[in-house]
């Protein structure tokens, strides 16, 4: 199956990612299979009650987690990025409450299951065992 997609379509409108292999408006055709977006994948909410420096600090100490990043202003859209058993992990700002997000939706469970283990005592020291 192949698809047209125009550069420079506003991102809120896009579908799928724009490969930047044509000139502005001109058309490119590529595989419908590689235009599609992985779809992250929301697992956990905890209580918004530390800050983000202590959040990255215990996301480093999850035995097997690399490249931990913390990204943002401090004030808005801030949020954690860092990879565990070869998928990409997110912690955002929702509000009064944090989520964790993976990006690939086909994650295992068990490393969902690590990495929300790793943050129940910091968030949540009445439920850790």
């Amino acid at each position: 199956m192949r698809s047209t997609l125009f550069l420079g379509t506003p991102p809120h409108q896009r579908k799928f990612r724009s490969w930047p292999l044509a000139a502005q408006g001109e058309p490119i055709s590529v595989e419908a299979t590689q235009l599609a977006e992985p779809i992250p994948r929301t697992f956990a909410e905890f209580p918004f009650n530390k800050s983000w420096q202590e959040i990255a600090i215990h996301a480093q100490r999850l035995d097997g987690a690399t490249h931990v990043g913390l990204f943002g202003d401090d004030h808005e859209q801030t949020w954690i990025r860092f990879v565990y058993d070869s998928q990409d992990f997110c912690i955002q700002d929702g509000g009064a409450r944090l989520t964790l997000s993976v990006d690939n939706s086909a994650c295992p469970d068990e490393a969902l299951h690590e990495v929300q283990r790793h943050f129940v005592p910091l968030f949540c020291p009445d439920l850790s065992e």
